[in-house]
């Protein structure tokens, strides 16, 4: 997973990165969206990148714009729930045997002292953007 595209901010600093996918329910379960992402948490928003060929900028989700984190059950695997103050709920497949960890740095990330220093530049149209995308595949 190569994080060298993905800028941070000053003041910005990497808690950790993950392997994602977007967990979708059909009518015979939970199923995985493709491409996998690349999940880059930081201490002021959690930066989401398509593993594809072709470059696609990074969708970024500022830490005040996520209102809850925590592990779900999602069929046969486990997962972890993302809900937006958009009332928008993202849930994503994490890498094997890291959920714990995932939403641990996920929780780190939304704590307001942690995140003191930033102010987010949130664009509606790009948020929408990437909700669009997840809802159409």
């Amino acid at each position: 997973m190569a994080t060298s595209d993905i800028q941070l901010l000053q003041g910005e600093h990497r808690f950790g990165q993950y392997q994602l996918q977007i967990a979708r329910l059909t009518a015979t379960g939970w199923v995985a969206t493709v491409p996998p992402l690349t999940g880059t948490v930081t201490n002021c928003r959690l930066i989401l990148k398509p593993q594809t060929r072709k470059p696609h900028p990074p969708a970024s989700l500022p830490a005040t714009y996520i209102t809850k984190v925590s592990a779900v059950n999602l069929g046969q695997r486990s997962g972890v729930l993302i809900a937006l103050k958009v009332g928008y709920q993202l849930n994503v497949f994490v890498g094997w045997g890291q959920v714990e960890r995932f939403t641990a740095d996920l929780t780190k990330m939304v704590t307001p002292s942690v995140r003191t220093r930033f102010m987010p530049n949130l664009a509606q149209d790009d948020l929408m953007r990437l909700i669009e995308e997840i809802t159409r595949r």
